[in-house]
């Protein structure tokens, strides 16, 4: 086996330069029966790493393009008239290794096809299994920083590959090695010489060789104890199954025998923990914001804390209350709010989102034949649109000079804290409950100038909440139009603008700027309320300063009071809160106006 691995990558090496890691890891997977998913940028070699292996090991190998009109059947085979009978023609899935290129960009429902080939080793058409021959192996490949018109894979079927690689840039010298190779124009010159050192046969010896590395029980339980770790970190949300302490010991048997040994190590599980369970880990939002990764950060299995020490002062980033946000998350997700916002806006004409292929209905609209897709299946077959569901949320925050106001210690919120900073709590609450929701969510951060701006999209509150987390308050009036000029297009949306309602000169802007979105957006106006001025006049002065301040506290909440009547006479819904309660009236509003179909 340690022979086989050697004269892998040298013949590999051939076109593809580096990656020598990625092979070895590649053909360790094999010989277990694992599959394996590659994930890199475009142009790190990931389909040629795939082809050249198929080729070194002398294995019959198919590529195929994911595309969103792909289906089930272009994958797995269809049935077709021969002769006047109905034969099965198989599909490019039967083969030895598939190389499922781009597998994100397909629906669902040809992911799942190709779930069944993964898992059981068959096919289903027509109500009978087609075995597939064996050894059978699926290398996928997909893009980690596209995301737009792809269908993520679900943790279920992420779960059933063995290992995911990270095919990141090569060095300098590898570059320049890759440059001086010999080429037909852009296309590499030696995949045609790229010899077979094995075949199917040699796989599955190597397979037979991995099942009888011998595992000592005390191996046995540090696997099991660093999956079951996995489970308990305060920074993973979903930590890896009992499948993964499987897969994680066939791969360690198969690092001893590339090693050349005939007994499992500690170091060969922590050599491969970091590719059986990085796809295996869903992480806690602060750890995402925080940057942090699935992979190793201290230590072999990366199970530890990042350390970092500053000398003399040091500027710390403060991120927003986001476990008082998730705890607002699972009051929706649970019911507890009155107002679950659920309602769907049902079917506008065809839809507005592409969402898969399926066989054509007698009452389909001509527009939604695919042809292409016809005359692949050899019978009519229709797109399927998206029901339109989703709403557009943006969070308009004020960086004013009025936002630098500390708010009052007596309302729940923490010592310190400023208008912006309540404000900033409350918009990554919005952001995380329309991600529950399914809402597309956005932002923009201004004061005299748009300083952050953050397009609505689906999934969008991890991204709203980076955008705005470091935001700081200036010492500049606030241009109101300018930024809702910049929210005013688009589909109709939920507008939650965070400013502050005390300075009754500076609201006349606000005032004056709220017919640019309310004509055509649901406008709510969300500022902090001032529970110690409303104490102030309730409680009787006991001295010639409290008479004065009493005075004071009657005038402001007068002129709030005035501003309010202005807006909401402007067309904007006025949601005035403590600030530790900012966040939860805010989500209250936005659910409210959902069920109410204003967006």
């Amino acid at each position: 086996m340690r022979e086989l691995s050697q004269q892998l990558r040298q013949e590999v090496g051939k076109v593809v330069v580096g990656q020598e890691e990625a092979v070895e890891a590649l053909l360790a997977a094999l010989c277990v029966g694992g599959h394996v998913l590659l994930e890199g940028v475009p142009g790190v070699a990931k389909t040629l790493l795939a082809a050249a292996t198929a080729r070194a090991l002398g294995m019959d190998f198919r590529r195929v393009q994911f595309t969103p009109d792909m289906l089930p059947s272009d994958l797995t085979g269809t049935m077709t008239l021969r002769g006047g009978d109905l034969v099965f023609r198989p599909g490019p899935v039967f083969t030895n290794l598939l190389l499922a290129d781009e597998v994100n960009r397909t629906p669902p429902k040809t992911q799942a096809a190709l779930l069944e080939a993964m898992q059981e080793g068959q096919v289903s058409v027509d109500g009978r299994a087609h075995p597939l021959p064996d050894p059978f192996l699926v290398v996928a490949t997909q893009n980690p920083v596209e995301y737009e018109g792809t269908y993520p894979l679900p943790e279920a079927q992420l779960d059933r590959f063995h290992v995911r690689l990270e095919i990141g840039y090569p060095s300098a010298e590898e570059e320049l090695a890759m440059l001086a190779a010999p080429r037909h124009g852009v296309a590499p010159a030696g995949l045609e010489e790229v010899r077979a050192v094995g075949g199917p046969e040699a796989l599955l010896g190597a397979r037979a060789q991995a099942d009888s590395v011998r595992v000592s029980d005390e191996v046995a339980a540090y696997v099991v104890a660093v999956v079951r770790q996995t489970r308990e970190l305060p920074s993973v949300s979903l930590g890896a199954s009992p499948r993964a302490a499987v897969h994680l010991l066939a791969a360690a048997r198969a690092a001893a025998l590339v090693a050349g040994r005939d007994f499992v190590t500690p170091d060969d599980v922590a050599g491969r923990a970091g590719d059986v369970l990085r796809h295996r880990l869903v992480l806690a939002p602060e750890a995402e914001l925080e940057g942090y990764g699935p992979d190793r950060v201290e230590g072999p299995l990366g199970l530890a804390a990042w350390h970092h020490e500053a000398a003399g002062e040091a500027e710390l980033l403060v991120y927003p209350d986001l476990r008082g946000a998730r705890r607002l998350v699972l009051g929706v997700r649970e019911g507890r709010f009155r107002d679950p916002g659920t309602l769907a806006r049902g079917p506008l004409g065809l839809g507005t989102e592409f969402e898969s292929v399926r066989d054509y209905l007698p009452d389909d609209d001509v527009r939604q034949v695919n042809w292409p897709a016809t005359a692949r299946a050899g019978r009519p077959m229709s797109n399927q649109y998206r029901i339109e569901q989703d709403r557009d949320v943006l969070c308009l925050l004020d960086c004013g000079r009025l936002m630098s106001a500390p708010v009052a210690s007596t309302t729940g919120a923490a010592v310190g804290l400023t208008r912006l900073d309540a404000a900033v709590d409350a918009a990554a609450a919005v952001a995380l409950v329309a991600d529950e929701l399914g809402d597309r969510c956005g932002g923009v951060a201004f004061d005299d100038r748009v300083r952050r701006r953050l397009r609505a999209r689906r999934n969008g509150g991890a991204a709203v909440v980076r955008a705005l987390f470091d935001l700081e308050p200036g010492g500049v009036d606030s241009d109101y139009e300018l930024a809702f000029r910049m929210a005013a297009g688009g589909k109709r949306a939920l507008v939650v603008v965070l400013t502050d309602l005390l300075d009754e000169a500076a609201a006349r802007a606000l005032v004056a700027a709220v017919p640019v979105l309310a004509r055509h957006h649901a406008l709510v106006v969300a500022s902090c309320a001032d529970p110690d001025l409303a104490e102030l006049v309730r409680r009787p002065p006991r001295s010639v300063a409290g008479v004065h301040a009493m005075a004071v506290a009657v005038e402001v909440l007068d002129a709030r009071a005035r501003v309010v009547a202005q807006l909401r006479r402007a067309g904007a819904q006025v949601l005035e809160a403590p600030a530790g309660q900012l966040a939860a009236a805010c989500v209250r509003a936005y659910l409210a106006v959902k069920r109410r179909a204003r967006m």
